[in-house]
C-alpha cells in the first residue's frame, strides 16, 4: 500500500508540475499583452 500511495505521490507531483508550467506560460502571455496594450494607450491619449 505505501508503494501504491508512493507512485500516487509521484504521479501527482508530475501532473502539478505540468500544470505550473502551464500557468507560468499563461503568465508570461498576459504580462506581454499588457505591455503591448500600455505601449499603445499614450499614442491614444495624445492624439
Amino acid at each position: 500500500m505505501i508503494a501504491e500511495l508512493t507512485e500516487t505521490s509521484r504521479s501527482l507531483e508530475e501532473r502539478k508540475n505540468q500544470v505550473d508550467l502551464v500557468i507560468a506560460a499563461h503568465k508570461a502571455e498576459e504580462e506581454a499583452d499588457q505591455a503591448r496594450v500600455e505601449q499603445e494607450d499614450p499614442e491614444e491619449e495624445e492624439a
